[in-house]
Formats: structure tokens, sequence, C-alpha cells
């Protein structure tokens, strides 16, 4: 089901490691992520607006799932990113998917 989605999606586990990407991600980011070893995003590079590269552990992604480890079961994150837990409250991990930027 996720695979067939017709954006780039990836999943990561409660530490922030990539365990799941769709080859819409793949076609996306131009590399194939490695899983259980890339951490926090999927893409090769990151940058800021002002033209800084962005470390990955300070991605939004990471910075949201760091912050929101210890919350309730769903946690408003920037940009439609979610964080899930069960009933028991537990943190399983996080998701993102991309787009590409008009121009």
């Amino acid at each position: 089901m996720l695979s067939d989605l017709p954006i780039a999606l990836y999943l990561l586990d409660r530490e922030g490691r990539v365990i799941y990407f769709n080859a819409e991600a793949v076609r996306f980011v131009g590399q194939e992520p490695r899983i259980g070893h890339d951490m926090w995003c999927v893409t090769w590079r990151l940058w800021e607006r002002n033209g800084r590269r962005l470390p990955h552990d300070q991605c939004p992604m990471a910075v949201a799932m760091k912050k929101e480890r210890r919350f309730a079961a769903r946690a408003p994150l920037p940009k439609g990113r979610t964080v899930r837990a069960r009933r028991s409250r537990r943190f399983l991990g996080g998701f993102n998917g991309l787009s590409p930027l008009a121009a």
C-alpha cells in the first residue's frame, strides 16, 4: 500500500533510523537509502534557506522527533509531519512525505 503512493515517503524507527522508503523516495532524492543505517532523512545533503549546509541530526524531522519523543499519542509537527504512539503512549517513530517545491 505505501509503495503505491505517488509521493516520496519514508519511515523512521524511534531512534531516527530509516526503516522503510518507497520507490518514489528513491526517484525524488536520486539515491537508495540504507535501511537501518541512514538517520533522520533519506536525502544526501540538506540545506538551509540561507545556503548553509544543515546536518541531518538538526533537520526538522530530527528536532521534532527528539523533542516529541516523550509526549502524547499524536503531536503537531512542522509541515504535516506526525509522531505517533500507541495507547501506552510509547513512541514508535515518524514518517515523512517529500514533494518538490514550486519555482
